[in-house]
């Protein structure tokens, strides 16, 4: 038997209410079970989402009297456990009884019925309430999860063209003009603001984000080993490397390729995966920025066909996505390092420049 309260809110109709003394025999021998009369439909609607209540008893007759209500309460309060619900019904009512649990009762009991039976099912219905709570909350969960790293990677992906050409603006200002460098600062600062409310949404669970934030961590680690091994060979760098930028955002691909060419790479862009792996098997370029979330197929997967296709080939993840696991998996799979939009330009030349020295 369950070692808790269980407040049962009765809602009989007036030719019904000798069931009173039925609940109340059963009480006599359960003492966790507490009665409530409902003699309102009012009061019926509102114990609907009544976190007070476990169980409504009810009959045919008041059922079809709460029922609109009760369909409209279901709507409105999606999120929110309604109270579990067991119908009375006679002996011939076998039909009413399935109807009513197409209509949304949880469960019905016929009439006579015994206490044990009536114990039965009142168990049966807590049990089935407690379950379900457990499971919209798991849904719940990864609804918010869903919407939080949605949410980030539409930020980040505008975010990392806004703070790139503010700091580009910034680099070819006329220093003579200190009120175009303020704004500018005004911009960077506000952007790195918003940059932080982004990152901020995102509950980062298994692993910390210092160890991925930027792809600085893995970057050096991975290329730490790489440059002892390689300190004394000759280093042989072509003066226009080609760089591949896989992105699906448009914005972020023009902005890259404008810093890039500036600093003297060839650049080529593509902004889904399929194109990305055709691109870099008919012309491969010495570094890939690939995104992690792409239209077609995901980052992990053109990561894992340009790995099988060339073991050599230099891949540098990039996403709006906050999430570590995903860029994990990605340096397990070959990848260099993993950047988090937004970034400094800076940030992405000095891991790019220090990628193609070995």
């Amino acid at each position: 038997m369950l070692k808790q309260t269980i407040n049962i809110a009765c809602f009989f109709s007036s030719g019904n209410k000798h069931r009173l003394s039925q609940m109340e025999s059963l009480c006599s021998i359960w003492e966790e079970l507490r009665l409530h009369e409902i003699d309102t439909l009012s009061a019926a609607v509102k114990l609907l989402v009544d976190p007070n209540f476990d169980i409504l008893l009810i009959d045919p007759l008041s059922w079809e009297k709460l029922r609109p209500q009760y369909n409209t309460m279901k709507n409105l309060h999606e999120w929110k456990e309604l109270v579990e619900s067991l119908i009375i019904v006679d002996s011939d009512q076998h039909n009413e009884a399935l109807q009513a649990i197409d209509q949304g009762i949880s469960d019905y009991i016929k009439d006579p019925f015994t206490d044990k039976e009536l114990q039965h099912r009142i168990v049966k219905l807590i049990n089935r309430r407690k379950v379900l709570k457990k499971i919209k909350e798991q849904d719940k969960a990864a609804l918010v999860d869903y919407l939080t790293t949605t949410l980030a990677h539409e930020l980040n992906n505008p975010l990392t063209a806004i703070l790139g050409y503010t700091q580009l603006l910034k680099k070819n200002a006329d220093y003579r003009r200190t009120e175009i460098l303020d704004i500018l600062n005004v911009i960077e600062d506000q952007t790195e603001r918003i940059k932080d409310v982004s990152r901020r949404l995102v509950q980062l669970k298994d692993v910390q984000l210092e160890d991925f934030i930027s792809g600085k961590a893995r970057i050096h680690k991975s290329l730490s080993e790489s440059i002892q091994k390689s300190r004394h060979a000759p280093i042989h760098i072509r003066k226009r490397q080609t760089i591949l930028i896989g992105d699906d955002d448009k914005s972020v691909r023009d902005f890259l390729a404008d810093v890039l060419d500036r600093e003297g790479y060839n650049v080529m862009s593509a902004a889904g995966g399929r194109e990305i792996v055709a691109i870099q098997n008919q012309q491969p370029a010495d570094l890939v920025l690939l995104d992690i979330k792409l239209p077609d197929i995901s980052g992990l997967e053109v990561l894992h066909r340009l790995m099988e296709e060339d073991l050599n080939t230099k891949v540098l993840m990039i996403t709006g996505y906050i999430d570590n696991q995903e860029a994990a998996e990605a340096i397990s799979q070959g990848a260099l390092g993993c950047i988090f939009k937004p970034f400094h330009i800076q940030e992405i030349l000095d891991s790019i420049e220090r990628i193609l020295k070995f």
